[in-house]
């Protein structure tokens, strides 16, 4: 999920990514991935990305994707201003669980 959040001092537009787990019977997590600079999308994933969001502003670009890793979501930093690995968050899954993104507006 992409969530606009109000400017700061530097009147720079900001966007926080969020992922939220929905475990039935269990309920909602939301774990925040990250604010970034701009308007962030929801793009395409590539292999082995399962989701992935790009961010801009003023030339400036990030790029977000979440890859399973056994029972296992990690959230990285793509893009070349990456930080060392990229990793944002980990997220940990019901063991063998089946996981389904949902887009924003409910497409699959």
């Amino acid at each position: 999920m992409v969530e606009a959040t109000e400017t700061g001092e530097s009147d720079v537009p900001a966007t926080r990514i969020l992922l939220v787990k929905i475990v039935p019977d269990e309920g909602r997590t939301t774990v925040e991935i990250g604010q970034f600079d701009g308007a962030c999308t929801v793009v395409a994933p590539a292999a082995p990305a399962i989701l992935a969001a790009t961010c801009w502003w003023a030339g400036e670009s990030a790029r977000v994707e979440v890859v399973r890793t056994g029972d296992v979501l990690i959230a990285r930093r793509v893009d070349e201003a990456a930080p060392g690995d990229g990793e944002l968050a980990r997220v940990d899954l019901p063991e063998r669980a089946i996981v389904e993104p949902i887009l924003p507006g409910g497409s699959r």
